[in-house]
């Protein structure tokens, strides 16, 4: 955090989600949901790292919360945290679709940036999550835009941000996971299998 220079914060949880389809997105909570599909796509874990750090700089700069006042009326979101007890605000901060929450082009860019720098103090080349971005665009172009969830579906198109990232990228870093702490992660997301059957010898 230090070398960083990220604002102190609480523990930030990361929740691993059985789903079909690649995603990350952050929590009021300073929390962080990733689901297996998403960590599937990685091929490397500084493609991992650098979705996870974009997503910490979301919780650093208050993205999340200035989505959910835009979604809900900052009348509203003000009246319940200075007080106000009405059951239609209640349930109208409750029904907050967080994961759909979609930020704006100057939120994503200012993520963009700011978890880069996470990554050049911590030493982990840029070119990790440059390579993801490649993937979303592919995966947006197979699936098509109206089914592509949050990070996804973000702009500036993943192609111009794969640009910026590689930009940036630093050659001769270490990986940010060895090779055996990458292969617990693939594991523990339902990868085992897919491993073995890439490690299996091919039959006769």
């Amino acid at each position: 955090m230090e070398r960083s220079n990220v604002a102190e914060r609480d523990e930030i949880w990361i929740t691993i989600a059985d789903a079909d389809f690649p995603n990350a997105f952050a929590l009021p909570d300073n929390s962080i949901v990733v689901t297996d599909e998403l960590i599937g796509m990685a091929e490397q874990p500084d493609e991992l790292i650098g979705v996870l750090a974009h997503e910490i700089a979301h919780i650093e700069h208050n993205h999340i919360m200035k989505n959910v006042i835009r979604q809900i009326g900052a009348g509203i979101f003000f009246d319940v945290v200075f007080g106000g007890a009405g059951a239609g605000q209640a349930i109208a901060i409750a029904s907050v679709n967080l994961a759909g929450l979609r930020y704006s082009r100057d939120d994503e860019s200012d993520a963009d940036s700011r978890g880069m720098d996470y990554l050049d103090a911590a030493g982990i080349s840029t070119a990790g999550i440059a390579a993801m971005f490649d993937r979303f665009q592919a995966y947006s172009d197979d699936e098509g835009a109206g089914d592509i969830p949050t990070m996804l579906s973000t702009h500036p198109a993943s192609r111009e941000r794969a640009i910026a990232a590689r930009s940036r990228a630093r050659q001769g870093l270490a990986p940010s996971l060895s090779e055996r702490d990458w292969r617990i992660v693939q594991q523990a997301c339902g990868g085992a299998d897919r491993l073995n059957q890439e490690e299996a010898p091919a039959a006769d």
